[in-house]
């Protein structure tokens, strides 16, 4: 009875400080992201759609990595 309490507890906080860690990865990334953007401003004009094009895709990754880690949230929300 009491053991089962305190293995849910015990998951509880695992996923907390799961979501936690993702949600520190994604605003790292995010930094990194318009630490990028204003890198463009001293971008040669020749090399400049390469550049955007690869932020972009890099945008694009973290768009992806944040969804996915929202809906894992959701999704051990729901399960509690």
């Amino acid at each position: 009875m009491f053991g089962k309490r305190r293995r849910e507890k015990i998951l509880r906080e695992h996923e907390t400080a799961e979501d936690e860690a993702r949600f520190q990865q994604n605003e790292r990334a995010g930094k990194a992201i318009y630490a990028r953007i204003a890198e463009l401003k001293k971008e040669p004009r020749e090399n400049l759609p390469d550049a955007v094009f690869l932020l972009f895709m890099e945008a694009k990754q973290q768009s992806e990595l944040i969804r996915r880690s929202i809906v894992r949230t959701m999704t051990s929300t729901s399960a509690r």
